[in-house]
């Protein structure tokens, strides 16, 4: 957003901004701040299914960066679940922050 202003002043404009990382919403601020439409390629990922709302079956569905197999043991399963706090965490307490201090920063009227 800081060098935006520049790029501005040169004359160009934007129609649309594209993003593929939902659960990161860079591309929604940036297109907030622009005041143009903006559009998400869905690549299904734990963080998006997370911060979506939709159920995350931690029993057949392995947590991303774990790289434990679909077919998981008893061991595995708990350690999946071991991922998934940790992954739901850093989602909530440490990236919507981050995200929610640069809104309110350079967007918010607040």
């Amino acid at each position: 957003l800081h060098h935006l202003e520049r790029v501005t002043a040169k004359g160009r404009t934007f129609d649309l901004v594209l993003s593929s990382a939902p659960e990161f919403p860079c591309g929604a601020v940036l297109a907030r701040y622009l005041r143009i439409p903006s559009a998400i390629i869905y690549i299904p990922t734990s963080t998006f299914l997370i911060g979506s709302g939709n159920p995350l079956p931690l029993v057949y569905w392995p947590v991303s960066p774990s790289g434990l197999p679909t077919e998981m043991t008893f061991a595995q399963k708990i350690e999946n679940l071991f991922y998934y706090a940790g992954a739901k965490y850093y989602y909530h307490y440490e990236l919507c922050a981050a995200f929610d201090f640069i809104v309110h920063k350079n967007i918010s009227n607040d």
